[in-house]
């Protein structure tokens, strides 16, 4: 990391500058297109105001950080190893942690609804915790050892702490997702357990149940996915740059760049495909005129309406439901939403 003063000029990773500017202008395409995505979430959830639910705010946490994410993205190749650079590598640190982390309290928000039956709301401010203070400390880590710098097409920790690298991103990282990958399994073999134990008996209270399950585990299990998916060809080039640090492959660095920002629009496509179709039938001109006109929301639901009414009908009695161990509406609510 520079001090400030020093103007150390960042050379090309390659020998030809047109490939060196043509990743960062697909870095930059394929930012906007993921900051896009990021704010449908952000508007979907607006507009029809589901943030007043807890699972919608999970999902917009996530989404708060993958569009902050895309910042060092916009930033290109710096010229200089200088505080701009430092700035980039920062940035990157930090959201990109802090996106992988959402991605671990959203999980874990399931396994309490879904395995404990107990809603997960209690756990707001330890998330908050969590994704963003913990992504922090993890970022400061390199700035405070002077490690940020150019590391080949863009700034991160710099080249020849190929062993911070590892340490502080991609070992965790993978470490994480296989953690995510066991627990998501797990979750999903609990709900098929109990729906091959309510075989054969007919309990609304049972059936609401089974709906309820099945419908906060379908939202949620593609996120660890798409996390895998865009972070599976970042690893191999890093660990071709650690092997032949001198010999960079255009086409590994170009597939990095094409993979790493797209966090943002492959999760819209995730929350657009658990978006009931009712929420786009009433997207046109005349219901957002009506909605910005009298301060109204547009309706959307994610569950069957046999649960919803079931949900609707428990808000009452919440008091009792906790007494009696099951998930109140509030939480259940929240994370069938999600």
């Amino acid at each position: 990391m520079s001090n400030g003063n020093s103007t150390d000029l960042i050379q090309c990773a390659f020998d030809d500058d047109d490939q060196c500017e043509t990743i960062t202008i697909v870095r930059r395409c394929l930012g906007s297109l993921s900051l896009t995505g990021c704010l449908f979430i952000l508007g979907s959830i607006v507009i029809t105001r589901r943030y007043r639910n807890f699972g919608q705010r999970l999902i917009m946490y996530l989404t708060i950080s993958a569009s902050l994410d895309t910042i060092p993205y916009f930033m290109g190749h710096p010229d200089e190893d200088d505080n701009f650079c430092t700035f980039q590598a920062f940035m990157m640190t930090w959201f990109d942690w802090s996106v992988l982390l959402w991605v671990c309290c959203l999980t874990h928000s399931l396994y309490v609804n879904v395995i404990k039956l107990r809603p997960s709301e209690q756990y707001e401010r330890m998330y908050q915790f969590t994704a963003w203070g913990l992504a922090l400390m993890i970022a400061m880590i390199p700035l405070i050892a002077g490690m940020y710098g150019p590391a080949g097409m863009w700034c991160w920790v710099r080249s020849e702490y190929t062993w911070m690298q590892f340490g502080i991103w991609y070992f965790p990282l993978f470490v994480t997702i296989f953690v995510l990958f066991c627990s998501n399994g797990y979750i999903f073999y609990s709900v098929n357990k109990k729906a091959r134990q309510w075989q054969g008996t007919y309990n609304p209270a049972v059936e609401s149940d089974k709906k309820f399950l099945k419908e906060q585990v379908q939202p949620l299990k593609f996120y660890p996915v798409v996390y895998l998916l865009i972070s599976f060809f970042p690893l191999i080039n890093r660990i071709q740059n650690a092997s032949s640090p001198d010999e960079p492959v255009f086409a590994l660095y170009l597939i990095h760049s094409i993979m790493s920002p797209l966090q943002g629009f492959l999760n819209a496509g995730v929350y657009a495909a658990n978006t009931d179709a009712a929420f786009w039938k009433q997207c046109n001109k005349e219901n957002f005129a009506k909605m910005f006109s009298t301060g109204s929301s547009l309706q959307v639901y994610n569950i069957s309406a046999d649960t919803a009414e079931i949900l609707d009908s428990n808000e009452e009695d919440d008091s009792e439901d906790e007494g009696e161990g099951r998930v109140p509406s509030t939480g259940a609510t929240s994370y069938s939403e999600a």
